[in-house]
């Protein structure tokens, strides 16, 4: 059976449960038919969704795909999606990943701010940060940065120390490989900061992406630029779901 059919599956069985009467005896009966369904789920789609996958689906079975906190909430106590935090996308690379790549950081910049903007974030516009590091010039200094955007609350920089898209010792097999640590920092509007607004760090975290994890793609059959999008786009994932919340079964796309 496949994943979409094992899903179908579970969401038929929830659904009889849910018209069944609430009386201690039926939920017993409810109980052991969830078990029955997630040991034939387990044994049917294992061999084909992998053990992870079909460990998700059985959790399913019981509490259905429920939210996961962001990294950033769980250490600092903030939820930038439910304050009215404002935050600033940065992100930054060596040069001999922009030597390669020369549109790397702004792609970045722009499907992480894509994502958080979906999940009703309040995000500084590109041409702000733009403008910003403009100002700075051209490069990440956090004060500066922090001085240039008197309205944004959490500056997050994504510091890029690695990405590739060919397989090692073959060009003509795609795999991209990326890794780095993402900061926030909390911008000081108050009077400690000496009349100047200050970026003190409050949380990091390391990141490394591999895609495809499984083969590798083959140069025949896709374009380098639509592949290297697609690196992107796992790798703008990654980072994102560092400050938003995700449902359980996002962790293992």
């Amino acid at each position: 059976m496949t994943p979409i059919g094992c899903l179908a599956l579970m969401r038929l069985h929830r659904a009889k449960d849910c018209r069944m009467p609430q009386h201690p005896a039926c939920n017993t009966v409810a109980l052991a038919r969830r078990l029955r369904t997630a040991a034939l789920l387990l044994l049917v789609c294992a061999p084909n969704c992998g053990c992870i996958n079909a460990g998700v689906m059985f959790g399913k079975v019981f509490f259905g795909n429920p939210m996961v906190k962001s990294a950033f909430e769980a250490r600092t106590g903030v939820s930038l999606m439910e304050e009215d935090r404002k935050v600033a996308v940065v992100c930054t690379a060596p040069s001999s990943v922009v030597a390669e790549f020369d549109s790397l950081q702004y792609d970045l910049q722009e499907e992480v701010t894509r994502r958080m903007r979906l999940r009703e974030m309040n995000v500084a516009s590109d041409d702000e940060v733009i403008g910003a590091l403009n100002d700075a010039g051209g490069r990440f200094a956090k004060d500066a940065l922090a001085a240039a955007l008197p309205d944004v609350d959490y500056i997050i920089h994504i510091d890029i120390e690695k990405f590739t898209h060919t397989e090692d010792g073959n060009p003509n097999l795609y795999r991209g490989r990326s890794n780095g640590i993402v900061y926030a920092y909390e911008v000081d509007h108050g009077p400690d900061a000496g009349g100047s607004p200050r970026a003190l760090q409050v949380f990091y975290q390391e990141f490394t992406t591999e895609y495809p994890k499984a083969a590798p793609a083959s140069a025949e059959n896709m374009s380098v630029r639509v592949f290297r999008q697609k690196c992107v786009d796992q790798l703008a994932d990654v980072v994102g779901r560092t400050f938003y919340d995700v449902e359980t079964s996002e962790l293992f796309d």
